[in-house]
């Protein structure tokens, strides 16, 4: 399934998700999003979606929550749950958030033996 290219925050309220409601308001389809490297107390607009505010202060995609998922990164080498420091948090995303380990190693075929690489798309599914 293709989404469209929304580059603004803007984009995505204007919408309310529509483009995302089929999939999974008709489909239990579930839709997953990295929070973002920025270091910010918010996910990105886009992986917050559900919890974007609309006109006079509604939600018009809170129905999408069921569906929705955002990711963020746990610093392995800091104790207990400590928030990668280039992770933003899952803020108002909370409800529909989850933390995993950062720093996977992905063998690269024609790089030394392990190269280890960070951010918050290692931790949604691929």
């Amino acid at each position: 399934m293709g989404w469209p290219v929304l580059d603004r925050p803007a984009d995505h309220r204007a919408g309310g998700g529509r483009e995302y409601r089929p999939f999974v308001i008709n489909h239990g389809g579930l839709v997953v999003f990295a929070a973002g490297n920025d270091a910010r107390t918010e996910p990105s607009s886009l992986a917050a979606l559900p919890s974007q505010q609309g006109v006079a202060g509604s939600l018009p995609a809170a129905d999408l929550e069921r569906g929705w998922l955002v990711a963020t990164a746990v610093d392995p080498y800091a104790p207990g749950c400590t928030l990668a420091s280039y992770a933003n948090a899952c803020g108002q995303a909370a409800r529909y958030c989850l933390a995993a380990r950062a720093a996977p190693s992905i063998p690269m075929p024609m790089a030394a033996p392990t190269t280890w690489n960070y951010g918050t798309s290692f931790q949604p599914p691929r």
